[in-house]
């Protein structure tokens, strides 16, 4: 019985998959509508307005690819990569590269309240102030986007592949990678206003002036304007106040940053809500999710821009390949910081496709024997890596969760490379644009035709991200299933409702013995009552 409903629900949705094989490419444009970048940044999607354009093929890969991957159960995408577009002779334009750290030297962080000072260090945000670099390279930063794969999460090189690890971001950043997930309920516009009067002190009236009507955002220059000042005051009210906005704004700056360059949604002021909290997330697991997906986009042939903290992709890029780009090292770095800040902050000079060009022939080229597999041995000291480094499974971000599989690239672990196990796709990869998909479901999807094996796929998912010890890399489920019924298609509550049965969830046959208790509950007080 239930086979059969799970089949015919594929049907179902294979019928719907296909009538909508046959639309123009617009998988990154709608799933940056599912990311709320619409509203305020409409002028800045003018470097993407030929996206729909670039490719009229279906998006799926069906067979054997040119000059590409010949298996098609791994690269499903491949099709609208960048990487397809070159190889049929279209060029791409550099990226637009959106990076706001120099907006973090426009809020001192010089102030005489004892309260903030000790709220703000107590985060761990505010190194990225000296780890983040002012200009991003754009050349560099483009050509290493061609080689990546969001199926993977890893770059494609022609010796394997690599990817940035949890163990990158703690040495290059020195943020946390174990600590409580960054994950907030968003609240809808009138709920985010009032956490705004709420935890930023200001007027109702101020609030619904400064608070989006699409997407609950907040400008940053307003954070800035605002509360730089009232940092100084000798109370620890406002001092409180003030190092919540300076925080959301650090977020908006380096982590968290969008297309639109000057905003970020104020549902980031839930997390800074307890004061004793403060420093206890695992932002540098929550920022390596969020820039897995921004480059999993930027790959697409039809994006021409990209945002995220491309301090940690350059400095990755710096530790382990040292013949590209790498800059001379900084002379004022000390042994304990992050590493990032070993190299120095330069000008990078024009910014051309022939440059794009250079950097990619170097890469064609490389051999394993050119790669830096661990840097980070000197920081180990002989001592063996964080248990956290080996976790596999998906991180998470505030409305982004993506996986994380480090045996695809275990030379960068001093191990032997194996056949990897088979990885997670995400929903958005395989051709479902709705933007109401979740999540959660968009993460645990394995590319199959089978129903029982996608089943099987998302029960491991589930069991691994309940099952690990480091909380920082769970997924919280109270509450998930009745919003994957609300908002999936017809086959995931089939899905889920079975993978939350097989992990001894209270659902068909719980609440069936439930059902059954209570009825002979009340059959044995109808005969009392009879007697």
């Amino acid at each position: 019985m239930a086979s059969a409903r799970r089949q015919s629900a594929l049907e179902r949705w294979q019928a719907e998959h296909d009538a909508e094989e046959q639309r123009k490419n617009q998988m990154n444009l709608n799933y940056e509508k599912t990311r709320g970048n619409e509203g305020d940044d409409n002028a800045h999607e003018e470097g993407d307005k030929n996206a729909n354009n670039e490719d009229d093929a279906e998006e799926i890969l069906r067979g054997p690819f040119p000059g590409g991957p010949t298996d098609t159960s791994v690269l499903r995408s491949f099709k609208t990569h960048v990487a397809a577009a070159i190889w049929r002779g279209k060029e791409r334009d550099v990226l637009k590269c959106h990076s706001q750290t120099t907006k973090l030297l426009r809020w001192s962080a010089a102030c005489n309240s004892e309260t903030w000072k000790l709220l703000v260090k107590s985060s761990g945000l505010l190194r990225l102030r000296k780890v983040a670099y002012r200009a991003p390279n754009r050349n560099l930063t483009s050509a290493f986007v061609e080689q990546w794969h969001p199926e993977t999460n890893s770059f494609h090189l022609p010796f394997g592949e690599m990817t940035i690890t949890l163990e990158d971001v703690k040495c290059l950043t020195g943020l946390s990678i174990e600590d409580r997930p960054v994950e907030f309920v968003g609240e809808d516009v009138a709920g985010g206003r009032h956490m705004v009067r709420r935890l930023l002190g200001v007027s109702a009236e101020k609030a619904v002036q400064e608070v989006s009507d699409r997407g609950q955002y907040v400008k940053l220059r307003w954070l800035q304007s605002r509360f730089s000042e009232l940092a100084s005051k000798d109370n620890d009210r406002d001092a409180v106040y003030a190092a919540r906005a300076f925080l959301v704004y650090i977020l908006g700056c380096t982590l968290f940053t969008d297309k639109t360059g000057d905003r970020i949604s104020c549902n980031y002021l839930r997390l800074f809500e307890d004061i004793e909290e403060f420093g206890s997330y695992a932002w540098g697991a929550a920022g390596l999710a969020f820039l897995y997906r921004q480059l999993g986009v930027a790959s697409h042939v039809g994006c021409r821009q990209i945002a995220s903290f491309l301090t940690l992709l350059e400095a990755w890029i710096y530790e382990h390949f040292p013949t590209l780009g790498r800059p001379q090292q900084n002379v004022d770095y000390r042994a304990g910081q992050p590493y990032a800040m070993k190299w120095a902050q330069q000008a990078h000079g024009a910014v051309s496709e022939e440059l794009v060009k250079a950097y990619r022939a170097q890469l064609d080229t490389l051999r394993a024997e050119d790669v830096v597999w661990d840097p980070y041995v000197r920081l180990r000291d002989g001592g063996e890596r964080p248990e956290v480094t080996f976790y596999e499974g998906c991180i998470t971000a505030p409305d982004i969760i993506e996986t994380y599989l480090p045996d695809w690239v275990l030379r960068q672990y001093r191990r032997v490379q194996t056949i990897p196990h088979p990885h997670y796709t995400p929903l958005w990869l395989e051709g479902a644009r709705s933007p109401d998909s979740t999540a959660l479901f968009e993460a645990c999807l394995l590319h199959s035709s089978s129903s029982g094996r996608v089943i099987d796929c998302l029960q491991i998912a589930l069991e691994e991200s309940l099952t690990q010890l480091r909380p920082a890399l769970m997924i919280t489920f109270s509450g998930i299933m009745p919003s994957l019924i609300r908002k999936c298609r017809v086959i995931s509550q089939l899905l889920v409702e079975e993978a939350f049965e097989a992990l001894h969830f209270r659902t068909g046959h719980e609440q069936g013995e439930a059902s059954s208790r209570h009825e002979q509950g009340e059959s044995s007080s109808r005969r009392r009552r009879r007697e």
